[in-house]
């Protein structure tokens, strides 16, 4: 995960790039991603959105915002040649992988209750989001003690093929300080569950507790 301020045509905005992969020999389960995102600094709605997926036949999925129009342009490529485009009228905010990445961050800890709307497969679908207010202490790779934390809930209306199937009830847990690191998520998927673990960080100054 990797987070900057960067300039767009709405003004100033963050970029962030996700990226994983499973381990390698898995039986079943190849899961390689790298996701880019423009998100607005006020809203964290998506501006700009690159998905790559797949290690070998690689498929691309670009969305494009057009903020005062309303419209969002969507094309999806299968080893660089386009098979599919559309385009959106949208009326309400819109986010994509890292923007959604950001709003968990913030809302972490809130006691909010949120309904989420994103694009799936050229679809808008929603996410239903619950983010209580207490504290959890929790153990991942990344540190050498238990850390204090908010817990995050989620349901997917919606699967995700390219996830290895990703759906339904989701859970995850951030650092409960001011830098709301995502430490851990808990995912249902077509075989049954996954794990994605906090394992190393570089984050000047950040001493969790």
């Amino acid at each position: 995960i990797r987070q900057e301020l960067c300039d767009s045509a709405d003004g100033t905005c963050y970029r962030i790039i996700l990226t994983a992969e499973s381990a390698q020999g898995l039986p079943f389960i190849d899961v390689y991603f790298v996701n880019q995102g423009k998100v607005s600094t006020e809203t964290l709605e998506s501006l700009e959105f690159t998905s790559d997926v797949g290690r070998e036949k690689r498929s691309r999925f670009v969305h494009q915002m057009d903020t005062s129009a309303k419209l969002l342009t969507l094309g999806e490529f299968v080893d660089n040649n386009l098979i599919r485009s559309d385009t959106l009228h949208i009326n309400e905010l819109i986010y994509d992988d890292p923007g959604l990445f950001m709003l968990l961050r913030c809302l972490s800890g809130s006691g909010e209750t949120r309904e989420v709307s994103s694009v799936m497969e050229s679809r808008i679908e929603t996410t239903t989001f619950r983010f209580p207010r207490e504290r959890e202490e929790i153990e991942v790779a990344a540190l050498d003690h238990p850390v204090s934390a908010f817990r995050f809930e989620g349901k997917a209306n919606w699967t995700r093929n390219d996830y290895a199937g990703l759906k339904g009830e989701f859970c995850g847990w951030v650092s409960a300080d001011s830098a709301a690191v995502p430490l851990r998520i808990e995912a249902k998927i077509f075989l049954g569950s996954i794990v994605l673990e906090l394992e190393s960080y570089e984050r000047p100054g950040w001493r969790p507790t």
